[in-house]
Parts: C-alpha cells; structure tokens; sequence
C-alpha cells in the first residue's frame, strides 16, 4: 500500500507490519509503544481502532500531533518519570486522532496538493529559505489567503512550520552529531545562538546543550 500524506500506523500484538519508503529515502516519523490494562478500554471506546483494514489513520494536523509527541517523548525520557502525565499526553493524543476533520470540501485538489507538495518540501529541507509571498503568487493566490490554506490543510501557519521543522531538525543533530551548538543553529538557517537557544527552550522546554546531555545520558542508561 503506498500513502502520500502523513497518517498514523497502529500496531498491535498477532500482526507482522513493514513500512517505510520505497525509493530508500529519509522519511520523518515518530513512535510510541505503550501497553497494559488501559489499551483494552483504548480499543472498547474506538480511540485505537485497530479494526481498521489497513490501520491506518490519515492526519490533517500534523504538526499537532508531531507536537503532542515531542511532549510525550520529553515526558518518558525525563528523570524521573511522570507516568501519569505521559499517560494523559497520550490519551490526549488519541482523542485527537478521534476527533481531527479533514480540511474543507470546498478547497481545490490542486491547491491541496501543492500545498502538501511544498509542505514535504520544507520536512525534507527546513532550512532554505522560502519566500511565502511568490508562492502564493505563483498559485494565483493572495498571501493572506495563501496563509489561511496553508493553516487548514497543513494544520500550521506557514512560518511556523519551517520553524517547526528547523527545531526537529536541530534536536535530531544534537541527538546525533557532535557538532557545536553554533554550528548545529546556522545549518538550520539560524545564525544568531542566542536566538536559537532561545525558541529551542520555547519549543522543548530545554536548552540545547541540556537537551544533549539529557538524550546522551538516556542512551547511557538504555545501554546498560
């Protein structure tokens, strides 16, 4: 089955699942794995559908649910652990799973798909520069209006998404890379450390350097 859009994959014991691309490239994604009592009552009330054929649930809101993970993933790696909040962060996110509504019918399907296009084309490459304004443009489209698709169909303004995405991408270099913080903030487009360090705080809630530490010492731990 091939899927051109973000969706969610739901898993469960008794079936084997593969996935990823076809073509080799890097594809973005996340996951969490959760068990016990709880998953039962998940699946009675409809918020784990696992009778879905194939389980897969398609995302209007990304970004929203890429936010909700971001916290559930910072919850589970925190020392200690705060279950019961990482426990509501994921009932929070199954609801919305449950309740999410596709962007309006009267959007045109060409609109839709370039917005989607652009949208793979920023994840991909966050940091270049993109200038909103010509886009719009370029599909006979205010800017304002250009903004106010884009918020629909993509789940977030915009600049706000190439923020996003700039951040993912610095959090998985400090994850994997050695490089200085300087260094990880101007290959994002960010050129100002003090800037950077400053929305990376604001988006996860930790500095850069404490975000590395904390990763590294987490994989210390797992490790042994």
């Amino acid at each position: 089955m091939k899927l051109n859009a973000p969706v969610v994959w739901l898993t469960f014991p008794g079936h084997r699942f593969f996935y990823g691309t076809q073509d080799g490239s890097v594809w973005h994604h996340q996951y969490v794995a959760f068990a016990g009592p709880r998953v039962r009552a998940y699946i009675r009330s409809g918020l784990y559908p696992i009778h879905l054929r194939p389980p897969v649930i398609p995302i209007w809101q990304a970004d929203q649910l890429h936010d909700g993970l971001d916290q559930l993933n910072i919850c589970l790696n925190s020392t200690p652990q705060n279950i019961a909040r990482a426990t509501n962060l994921l009932e929070g996110i199954l609801l919305q799973l449950h309740q999410q509504k596709p962007p309006p019918r009267h959007l045109l399907p060409p609109h839709v798909a370039a917005l989607r296009q652009m949208a793979e084309s920023i994840e991909k490459n966050p940091e270049k520069e993109l200038d909103f304004r010509h886009e719009a443009n370029a599909l006979n489209m205010s800017y304002a209006h250009f903004r106010r698709l884009f918020r629909r169909v993509i789940g977030q303004a915009p600049r706000q998404f190439v923020l996003r995405h700039r951040l993912d991408k610095a959090a998985a270099s400090l994850q994997l890379t050695g490089l200085p913080i300087k260094a990880v903030a101007e290959q994002i487009g960010i050129h100002d450390v003090c800037y950077f360090s400053k929305l990376f705080r604001q988006k996860f809630h930790i500095s850069p350097g404490a975000y590395r530490a904390n990763f590294n010492e987490s994989v210390t731990v797992r490790a042994e």
